[in-house]
Parts: structure tokens; C-alpha cells; sequence
């Protein structure tokens, strides 16, 4: 029996669902605006965090949305939450 869309891996499934575009766009200008307020250049964020340089550059060219446990180190680094990355709230804080 089905219980609906939580039964996806994570939520970046249904974000790719309901709009793959949109959220593609959206992450990758809110990291890029992100790295800029806290003068961080983006290929030290994500040398730090593990990822590789051309990260954000392949974020919607592969027709795809980045796997959730990139964007939590992402969000975790630079202290925002996996919803504001995705669109899903403008309120970047994370709720602790």
C-alpha cells in the first residue's frame, strides 16, 4: 500500500519531480549568493567540503539535481538549511 511521496529516497526526488528546472536554477544561484555574502570563494567551499571544483558548474547540465548528501555538507558549511538551498523557503536558517 502506498502512502504518498515520503516514500521517495529523499526529498530531492520529489523536488525533481515537481520541477527539476526550477530547483536546478534556484541551488545553484543561492549557493553562489551564499559564498559571495560570506566572502568565501566557491572553490574553497567546495575544496573544504569535499567536492569538486566543477561543481557548481554541473549543477542542471547533467539534466539532474545534486544528491542530498552534497547539498547537506553544502548546507552545513555555510549554515543554511537543505530547504532554502532548495528553493523550498527564503528563510536560510536552519532550525535547531
Amino acid at each position: 500500500m502506498s502512502t504518498g511521496l515520503w516514500e521517495f529516497p529523499h526529498v530531492l526526488r520529489i523536488a525533481h519531480i515537481q520541477g527539476g528546472v526550477f530547483v536546478e536554477s534556484i541551488t545553484k544561484t543561492r549557493l553562489k549568493e551564499i559564498a559571495k555574502s560570506k566572502g568565501i570563494p566557491m572553490s574553497q567551499a567546495l575544496k573544504e567540503v569535499g567536492l569538486n571544483p566543477g561543481f557548481i558548474t554541473d549543477i542542471g547540465r547533467k539534466g539532474d539535481i545534486p544528491s542530498s548528501d552534497k547539498l547537506m555538507k553544502l548546507a552545513d558549511y555555510f549554515d543554511v538549511s537543505t530547504d532554502y538551498l532548495l528553493g523550498r523557503t527564503d528563510k536560510p536558517e536552519v532550525n535547531k
